[in-house]
């Protein structure tokens, strides 16, 4: 099988996680919210192989994002949800990778388009997000953002 890494963005972070269960950190995952079926074609094979084929990653960067939407995104679960964050980065699976920012991803800045093909604009911090998922091979970028559309940037595929 080929390996291959999926970078998961803020919505599907925050949907990836509300799923997560920390005392059964290798159940797969069901479409729901911004986990499309498409997007778990990829992410539950990689929970299943234990990232013995790849790795499922984010950024720090992600989770500040995470946290500053965090009642807007999980409402009346966030109390909840506080506790199952604490547990998964308490507990981080091996086959999950929180990426740090560092010289390596404002150097990766500077291959990450200004403007998609249909001359949207890309966000800072799309942009960093980008960055960060550059910095791996053969990634596949999960997100529902479709500013990203289009964007054709070597090893790296979008999907919804």
């Amino acid at each position: 099988m080929a390996t291959y890494n999926c970078f998961l963005d803020t919505h599907v972070l925050s949907d990836f996680l509300f799923q997560f269960d920390s005392s059964l950190p290798n159940s797969l995952l069901e479409p729901k919210g911004f986990l499309t079926s498409k997007m778990l074609q990829k992410i539950n094979p990689l929970i299943e192989g234990e990232g013995r084929d790849g790795i499922v990653i984010t950024s720090v960067f992600n989770f500040v994002e995470v946290l500053n939407k965090f009642d807007e995104i999980y409402g009346d679960d966030a109390k909840k949800m506080m506790v199952k964050l604490y547990g998964f980065l308490n507990q981080t699976p091996e086959w999950f990778l929180i990426d740090d920012m560092n010289i390596s991803t404002a150097n990766a800045l500077i291959d990450v388009p200004i403007r998609n093909q249909f001359g949207k604009s890309i966000s800072g911090d799309d942009a960093i997000l980008i960055a960060t998922a550059l910095l791996r091979d053969n990634v596949f970028f999960c997100t529902f953002d479709n500013r990203l559309e289009g964007l054709n940037i070597k090893n790296m595929s979008f999907i919804k």
